[in-house]
């Protein structure tokens, strides 16, 4: 055996002494819970998270599938419930999103045929005087009527030319109409190769109604400010001039819709640019004087525009916008938002680079009715810059529906579903279910059982290249985005196909099959079975992708197998939801509910688990990596992580991961090694820099598998990090100094140097676990240099600031101090002084405010990783009331805004004191909302996962417990009963698992490994005589000492059960009274006391070890089993008594005789010699 110094056993038995010992209990619940308690503890069902709610989140995914519905469109937009179910996607190609919208939407009609024909360049008249496609029964009614020339008809557009040596010509069409009632004359101009002009002739003479003109697009004429007026017949002329050819698109007479902007020069002035993600974007008139431009030159690549208007969407539901010109490369969108053009609220239409005239339903596509009052914005967007397009016609008006909108909807959210149902008056109703069928396949299965008459009709937009298969009744859509989707259709379904939603809206000239024009499928559903209509996706855009989209999408039109994977769903979210860690106690115990409740509460929770497993997203192995990720938000925006790991946040995911890892550690430990694997040869993580997280990630993963061979594959790349972040010491993307010309790299920014001087304590564990003992002191130095830096940079003229930077040192306090919230951060930095918690709490107390929302530290934001860190480190510096408060109140106003976002923020307050909603801002759905969730309920039940290494803290009021954790793949449980915490599982089998902690308030107790079982064959015994110890927990097959006092009286081998049983004969010369047997294998201990009742005449009376009885209970045998119980462990080297099982031993007896039981059962000592000695 290696010989050990004695300088070596003092400081491995001083370490000892600091762990805790515990005895076994089992989960309990308060009995001062309130009475919502019951319901929130019993097993957890796919119907208690269902939510129907207004605020329901929309979107579903699974961890294997590319596919997730219903994402975000902008950091503002999250998916919300719509009248008609519509449906958007998004898939992962090559480390890209790629988003589809209006995908397919839910309808009804009563009839089998439309009774209208009115098109969106009707702008909703259902009778319009004239409504020209220049189709094949246009042809006869065009006449000549000035010059010489043809006009044909191809493909639904009439091509003027002049001919004969004219360099221009006229054609006409007589039209009678009432022109007070049918004022709007609007014409589409596909193209021209010269120019182009428009007349009307009243019967008397030619008015102008356009000027020779190259613009092309669509424009309207309002006769009225002409001066025309009257019934009569009237005739249209359309003109081809300057040689040139003219393809005419449409040409429509019809009423006056209810509000509309040609943007003159006059109404472009009530555009305003001062508006929300305007970016620097102008607006202007055309350079052919008809209509605007939009233009961005934003590095941003996007700039807006906007114009408020009040319009009845009961009644004028319908926005119709006509587009032209854009410019290479440009597209342009449309979003509302408030009325000032800030606060987006819905995405009408992303990012589109198409010209041509569009309508939208705006009641279908926000869900709101009535009087409204808000902005129409728009954006041109992309590149190359500058980005432009010309915009010549904006109107509100009405429809002449063939489809109707449900008069009454109910959308539920499931783990398993996305379900609708929509009620239409005396027909009944019908439901619809979304759900992934397969990982390529999305299925929306329609249940028509309560219609009485009528059809469910349902609708989807493609843009691109598309095919139509009619004998498998597939459309198979390529937009070039390196990924091929399919929609397919049962044969009992009537399909048709349009050329906008609002011309299917109205049954408006649908054909058999898509024409080159065709944006919009229609389809009439039977109303007595069940049938589906099936999505089907695949990466690429080769033949075979082609084939394998249309696969899928067919398989998910067979309704018996979409019912089967929905049952399969189902039982697949069920035992998810056994695998979550259940908590033990909902309720707020120290602030106010403010609406919410332990229901809301307990659904967050488990939905906050649910999110992190929907957010991973499958390898995508064309990316050159074949690991999943946990998505910032598989559902989010977020593409900005590294080079294979786009979606991934190198902070926001790892918080993910750190909590995937409890019920999905295969899918958590892959997507760390798949973003660890981006580490580059100089340490840097490409993408964007964050506080580092990743020892701490790769620390969890660790503790709570055990799996020691993966933690050796990352730790290379972890150690590369954090040099490389130790010189990186704030955001990479911009400074944040309040002025120009200071870069990143000058910045330090206290909450990156905290949360990296966190991490290099969490990378030491793992050199020191794997054996780096080098690294080990590596990164202790580094620590100990950055906390020396953390002091000179962050605390000016002894107040916390969040700034420094090295360019500017004499930057003023107002300028550094930054957020109070961030500042506080530094609370949880390891080795701070007593002034530094001072200053630091100084500005943590600046803002807090209990009566707030979110404790008052959201006046700007709050964000999960923050608050984590500003709770541990209240907790390090014994403020249990703020850091209860905090984790409480952020947990509740979290819940509130019923999303789980980036980041947080108070309501506002108006001038009467009364205050919003609390406010969730950033990129949504992300793990942070859902790490903030588990990570605060967790606490406030006792249990802190950061350390990694299980460890547990007592609140004052907090009670109830943690169920089902993990710690090197065991699994235990705790309960708090409020005065202590109970630690029970498989994890007790490791040798000395102690099962007791939290005697003191706010105080973090790690597990321990040091406390075995001791039971005693009696209470009593006569000196001389034997007593039968048996002792459980220890190390099989090591050797167990037995002492008396601290007098070794016996050896014994540890059977491999972890059992040891001694023969120990007290020694004849101790004295009677109260004595301490004392079990002693490596680390791990246990105490029971008797006693001595006669001893040797003349040794007189005495006590070997001291103490009270431990209260263990009496065996069969008369002895006492004696749990150990942990006390208040205090530092031995200052002479303090370490407290074991409640007796008080000299800490230096105890550690030496420890010493002893470490040189071990083969060495010869003279025991009594060694007792005399040491006295």
């Amino acid at each position: 055996m290696r010989s050990i110094s004695s300088t070596t056993i003092i400081s491995a038995c001083i370490a000892t002494a600091t762990l805790l010992s515990a005895s076994v209990g089992t989960l309990a619940i308060s009995a001062t819970a309130s009475a919502e308690s019951t319901s929130t503890n019993t097993a957890i069902t796919l119907n208690d998270l269902a939510d129907s709610s207004s605020a329901q989140q929309r979107w579903i995914s699974e961890p294997t599938s590319r596919i997730a519905l219903n994402p975000s469109h902008s950091q503002t937009d999250d998916a919300k419930p719509t009248s008609d179910d519509s449906l958007d996607t998004v898939f992962y190609t090559n480390q890209d999103k790629k988003t589809a919208d209006n995908v397919v939407r839910n309808s009804f009609t009563d009839t089998a045929q439309a009774s209208t024909t009115a098109t969106a360049y009707d702008e909703g008249d259902a009778t319009p005087a004239l409504s020209d496609d220049f189709g094949p029964s246009d042809e006869g009614s065009w006449t000549a009527t000035n010059g010489k020339g043809s006009i044909s008809f191809v493909d639904n557009a009439g091509i003027v030319a002049p001919s004969g040596g004219d360099t221009w010509v006229g054609f006409g069409r007589s039209v009678t109409f009432d022109a007070a009632a049918k004022p709007i004359i609007m014409v589409t101009v596909a193209s021209t190769t010269g120019k182009w002009a428009l007349k009307i002739n009243d019967g008397s003479s030619d008015t102008n109604l356009q000027n020779d003109t190259d613009a092309t697009g669509t424009f309207a004429y309002d006769l009225s400010d002409f001066g025309i007026s009257g019934s009569k017949a009237y005739t249209i002329k359309i003109f081809s001039s300057n040689s040139g050819t003219t393809t005419f698109k449409s040409l429509s007479i019809h009423a006056r819709p209810a509000q509309s902007d040609d943007f003159t020069q006059t109404s472009i002035k009530d555009w305003m640019t001062n508006v929300q993600s305007n970016n620097g974007a102008t607006i202007s008139q055309a350079d052919s004087g008809l209509g605007a431009t939009i233009r961005s030159t934003s590095s941003s690549n996007f700039g807006a525009v906007a114009k408020a208007f009040t319009v009845d969407l009961s009644k004028t539901p319908i926005l119709t916008v006509a587009v032209n010109s854009l410019s290479a490369g440009s597209k342009w969108a449309l979003k509302l938002s408030g009325a000032n053009g800030s606060g987006d609220f819905a995405i009408i239409q992303n990012d589109a680079d198409r010209s041509g005239v569009f309508s939208y339903d705006l009641q279908s596509m926000t869900g709101k009715t009535g009087e409204q009052t808000f902005s129409v914005k728009l954006f041109s967007t992309q590149s190359a810059l500058p980005t432009s397009f010309n915009v010549t016609r904006l109107s509100f008006h009405s429809i002449d529906y063939w489809t109707q909108n449900p008069t009454d909807y109910v959308n539920t959210w499931n783990p398993q579903s996305l379900d609708w149902k929509g009620s239409y008056g005396d027909s009944g109703s019908y439901s619809t279910q979304d759900l992934f069928v397969d990982d390529a396949t999305v299925s929306r299965l329609i249940d028509p059982t309560s219609l009485s008459d009528g059809n469910p009709t349902l609708t989807g937009n493609f843009t691109g290249t598309v095919s139509w298969n009619p004998p498998d009744r597939v459309l198979t859509i390529n937009n070039g985005d390196a990924y091929t989707r399919a929609v397919a259709f049962p044969a009992s379904a009537t399909v048709s196909f349009y050329d906008s939603q609002a011309d299917a809206s109205m049954g408006a000239d649908g054909s058999s099959t898509p024409t080159a024009t065709s944006q919009t499928w229609l389809a009439i559903m039977p109303n007595d079975q069940k049938s589906a209509i099936g999505l089907g996706y695949a990466y690429d855009t080769t033949a075979q992708a082609r084939t394998d989209a249309a696969k899928s999408a067919v398989g998910g039109t067979k309704v018996d197998t979409v019912v089967a994977a929905l049952a399969s769903r189902v039982k697949e979210w069920s035992e998810f939801l056994n695998k979550v860690p259940a908590v033990g106690d909902y309720s707020l115990h120290v602030t106010d509910y403010q609406g919410t409740s332990q229901s809301e509460i307990r659904a967050m929770y488990y939905r906050a688990f649910v999110d992190l497993r929907q957010t991973v997203v499958p390898p995508q192995p064309e990316s050159g990596i074949s690991h999943y990720q946990v998505a910032t938000g598989k559902a989010a925006t977020y593409n900005g992580g590294s080079s294979r790991n786009k979606a991934s946040a190198s902070w926001d995911s790892l918080l993910g991961i750190d909590y995937l890892a409890y019920t999905d550690p295969e899918y958590a430990w892959d997507s760390f090694i798949g973003m660890m694997a981006d580490v580059q040869s100089d340490g840097n993580l490409n993408g964007e820099s964050l506080p580092s997280r990743k020892a701490q990630t790769a620390w969890m993963l660790y503790s709570v598998t055990g799996d020691k061979d993966k933690l050796r594959q990352v730790y290379s790349a972890v150690k590369a990090h954090m040099t490389w972040s130790s010189k990186n010491l704030a955001w990479n993307i911009a400074s944040h100094y309040p002025g120009s010309g200071v870069p990143a790299s000058d910045e330090r920014d206290l909450e990156f140097v905290a949360s990296l001087a966190v991490d290099l304590g969490y990378a030491s564990k793992i050199a020191a676990t794997l054996g780096e003992t080098e690294d080990v002191s590596y990164f202790t130095d580094v620590q100990k240099n950055l906390s020396s830096e953390f002091s000179q940079w962050f605390f000016k003229d002894g107040k916390a600031v969040q700034y420094y930077w090295t360019s500017k040192a004499d930057a003023t306090y107002d300028q550094r101090k930054g957020s109070a919230q961030y500042v506080a951060t530094g609370l949880h930095m390891p080795n701070l002084s007593s002034g530094e918690v001072a200053a630091l709490m100084t500005r943590f107390d600046e803002e807090y405010d209990p009566s707030q929302q979110f404790a008052g530290l959201a006046s700007d934001a709050v964000k999960a990783p923050d608050i984590q860190f500003v709770a541990y480190g209240l907790l390090e510096q014994g403020k249990a009331t703020e850091a209860e408060t905090v984790l409480e109140e952020v947990l509740r106003d979290v819940v509130r805004t019923h999303e789980f976002s980036e980041v947080y923020q108070a309501g506002a307050t108006d001038s009467s004191g009364k205050q919003a909603e609390p406010i969730s801002r950033g990129e949504s759905p992300t793990t942070f909302g859902m790490a903030q969730v588990i990570d605060n309920l967790w606490i406030l039940n006792g249990y802190r996962s950061d350390e990694g290494t299980p460890t547990f803290v007592r609140l004052r009021e907090a009670q109830g417990g943690v169920s089902g954790l993990t710690y090197m793949g065991k699994t235990f449980s705790i309960s708090n009963s409020g005065s202590e915490i109970t630690l029970s599982g498989d994890v007790t089998s490791i040798p000395g698992t102690c099962t007791q902690y939290g005697q003191t308030v706010a105080v973090s107790y790690p597990i321990s490994f040091t406390c075995g079982t001791i039971a005693l064959s009696g209470t009593s015994v006569e000196a001389g005589k034997s007593l039968v110890v048996t002792g459980a927990r220890y190390t099989p097959s090591t050797v167990a000492d037995l002492y008396l006092g601290d007098l070794r009286i016996a050896s014994a081998t540890v059977d491999k059960n972890g059992a040891v049983r001694f023969n120990a004969v007290i020694p004849s010369d101790t004295a009677t009274g109260r004595h301490t047997l004392r079990i002693q294998n490596g680390d791990i201990t246990a105490q029971a006391q008797f006693d001595v009742t006669a001893s040797r005449p003349g040794s007189g009376g005495g006590n070997s070890g001291g103490g009270t009885s431990n209260g263990g209970k009496t065996n069969a045998a008369g002895g006492k089993v004696s749990e150990p119980k942990a006390g208040q462990a205090t530092d031995a080297s200052a002479g303090a008594s370490v407290h074991t099982g409640g007796s008080a031993v000299s800490p230096m007896l105890w550690m030496l005789g420890i010493a002893l039981s470490i040189i071990g059962a083969g060495g010869t000592i003279a025991m009594r010699q060694y007792r005399m000695a040491i006295k």
